[in-house]
Parts: C-alpha cells; sequence; structure tokens
C-alpha cells in the first residue's frame, strides 16, 4: 500500500537535518513503492540555520513556530510529521495545535519535555532570565575586548566527527561525520590571508539552556495533547529514559491515538542512522504509514507497549 504525502521532518536537540539522510536511504531502498515530498529544517541555532537574537530564547513555542512557517511557505495546507527526539515532541505540539493540519505523526526517541509544575514554574523562569542577562553581559564583554569566543576549534572535521562519537548520545563514527559536516563552520585565520585554520561547531551554544527558557507546564501539555486527532507512532530504543510516552496518564490523554513501538535490542538513541536497526525503524514506519493509508490501523491500546 502506498502513500503519497508531504512529509516534514524535525531533528534531535543539538543535531541538524543531516541526520536524515541515511535513515531516508534506508527506507527509500526497503520501501521504494511508498512514495512522499520530504522536507527537513535546522532548527534556530543548529546546523546552518542563524542563530536566535540576544533578546530573544530558545523555547520551544518558539520552534514550533518556526515550523510552521517552513510549511506555510511551502503552501502545505495538510501534511504528516517525522521527528527524532526534539523534533518527535515538536511534532507532537504541532499535532495537537493544529490537529486539522496533521495527517499522522512518527516520533523516534521521543518523551514529553521538561515541565515545571506550578510550584516552581516561577522561579525556573527567573533563573531562566537570569541565565540569559550573565550570557549577554558575557558576549558584551568579550566584543570590547576582542577576547575569543570559547568554542574549541578542531584542526580538522574528522577530529570534530571522533569528538562527536562520545557525546551526550553516543554514536559510530560514520554517522558523526554525517552530522559533523553539516554541523560546523571553518574558522577563518585572523591575519587576514583567508586561510582555514580550523573548525568549529555551528550551533549556538545557548540551545544548551533550553530548558530554563519559557518553559511549557504540564497542564498546558497535557490539554495540547488531548487535542491531537491524528495517529502518533512513538518508537523508542531498547533502554530505559525519563518521562516516556508510557505512563497510562500520558497514554489516556492521547485518547486512543498513541502507538507504541520498541526496537528490541537497541540501546542507541540515533538507531535511525545505524544498521541494522534504521532497517527495523523504517519498517515500523512503512507498516505504519501503509495502515494509515488504507484504514487497517487497529484500536490503541493503554498498555506499557502496544504493537501494530
Amino acid at each position: 500500500m502506498s502513500w503519497d504525502g508531504r512529509l516534514k521532518a524535525a531533528a534531535h536537540w543539538y543535531d541538524n537535518c543531516a541526520a536524515w539522510d541515511p535513515a531516508v536511504a534506508v527506507f527509500e531502498a526497503r520501501h521504494p513503492s511508498i512514495r512522499f515530498d520530504m522536507v527537513a529544517m535546522d532548527f534556530a541555532g543548529h546546523g546552518q540555520s542563524d542563530h536566535r537574537g540576544l533578546t530573544s530564547a530558545y523555547s520551544r513555542l518558539f520552534d514550533i513556530e518556526d515550523a510552521l512557517a517552513v510549511v506555510n511557505a511551502l503552501g502545505w495546507k495538510e501534511f504528516a510529521i517525522l521527528g527524532h527526539s526534539m523534533g518527535g515532541f515538536i511534532a507532537v505540539y504541532l499535532a495537537g495545535l493544529y490537529p486539522e493540519r496533521i495527517k499522522h505523526v512518527v516520533a523516534i526517541e521521543t518523551v514529553i519535555p521538561l515541565l515545571h509544575p506550578p510550584d516552581t514554574y516561577t522561579e525556573a523562569i527567573l533563573e531562566a532570565f537570569k541565565e540569559r542577562g550573565e550570557y549577554a553581559s558575557r558576549v558584551a564583554s568579550q566584543a570590547q575586548t576582542a577576547a575569543p569566543t570559547n568554542k574549541r576549534v578542531f584542526a580538522s572535521l574528522d577530529e570534530a566527527a571522533q569528538v562527536r562519537t562520545k557525546g551526550m548520545y553516543p554514536l559510530a563514527l560514520e554517522p558523526s561525520r554525517i552530522l559533523v559536516g553539516r554541523g560546523t563552520k571553518p574558522v577563518i585565520a585572523a591575519d587576514g590571508s583567508g586561510k582555514t585554520v580550523g573548525y568549529e561547531w555551528s550551533s549556538d551554544s545557548r540551545v544548551r539552556m533550553i530548558g530554563r527558557q519559557v518553559m511549557l507546564s504540564t497542564e498546558f501539555t497535557m490539554n495540547v495533547i488531548g487535542r491531537i486527532q491524528c495517529p502518533v507512532l512513538n518508537i523508542m530504543a531498547d533502554h530505559d529514559m525519563h518521562q516516556t510516552f508510557t505512563p497510562l496518564p500520558i497514554q489516556k490523554a492521547f485518547r486512543g491515538h498513541l502507538y507504541l513501538q520498541r526496537v528490541k535490542g537497541s540501546t542507541n538513541h540515533h538507531m535511525h542512522m545505524e544498521e541494522p536497526f534504521a532497517a527495523v525503524v523504517a519498517d515500523m514506519m512503512a507498516d505504519f504509514w501503509a495502515r494509515v493509508a488504507d484504514g487497517s490501523l487497529p484500536p490503541s491500546q493503554v498498555t506499557p507497549v502496544s504493537k501494530l
């Protein structure tokens, strides 16, 4: 069964849209009959996208707005969404905020974002303002003294890729090279020669403060999830992560629209980029899309893991 449509892809925090290159190649090789138009984006401060201004926060709400602006610019009225990690819960928020436009969602290794209960919400906002102010002061001081930034400079892209393999979520060398190719920029010699003397991360270091920017409350998130009207497939690796979609209150909030799948044997947060598990993820996606297309998707069940 073929699904012909439009697909918006969103990537993981601190990654870039090149993360979809190996995943799409595997999918196309295994399921050539499933055709779609796909657009993948670098979120602000990631990959080759611009950084937000000093007076602007790296907020989930702004990321949602940016993703919507992309599909609006393309003239897409209805579309499906594929997201990994941070990109996955941006997809979930879009599905809840604009249920009339989203046809279905696949969220890989996606968890509920960090939320703040009412008794800590105000303190978290104040801490965010303080952190942003301190960062702006540091930037101003560096500009006045012509001090260099504190970004690490790598002698080669291969050195950067080696470092990326040991990141928060370890990754093999080849997919690390793919991410580094779009996630770095050349460092030009200060002597005016125009010579490249190394490479540094192109991402904005402020995205690491993202959890302390404009916060999302538990009440808001649960309300948004309750507005979703399309099928949502959540594919997780075979490991434990905090704040997943498996708790029964979360599953119930989806009102029968959530389907949970676990890739047995994989503990890799980027399993869609590496074989043999990239093929497993591709097959799960293809089966889900085919069932959505022909109306054979079974009723969702509120269980720790629901299988298609």
